[in-house]
């Protein structure tokens, strides 16, 4: 029997992605026992530390894949960079040559 690594793997990630979304946007779930009646009941509570910081290192450990590179305008920032009469990185180019050009007279 051969085991494909990777696929499960890659579902166990999926998975636990999906539970952590969830616990995010939702709550976590918590039991409620009656001390009465000993009914148990759920409730979904505003997740504590210790699964939020389980969040962050499961972010941190597998980052999207599309996040934002520096320098890179994105959506609106993007569609205003192309109306632009020069390309952002030439304005700090030109700026940088004035710069250094002052520095070598003085």
């Amino acid at each position: 029997m051969s085991i494909d690594i990777d696929h499960k793997s890659a579902k166990l990630v999926d998975g636990l992605a999906d539970l952590l979304l969830d616990v995010v946007t939702n709550g976590k779930v918590v039991e409620i026992v009656d001390r009465q009646t000993g009914e148990v009941e759920t409730a979904r509570v505003t997740p504590d530390a210790a699964m939020l910081n389980v969040v962050r290192q499961f972010v941190k450990d597998f980052p999207p894949l599309n996040t934002p590179t520096a320098g890179e305008p994105r959506g609106m920032l993007k569609e205003f960079s192309k109306r632009l009469p020069f390309s952002p990185g030439q304005m700090y180019d030109d700026q940088m040559a004035k710069i250094f050009s002052n520095a070598k007279d003085n």
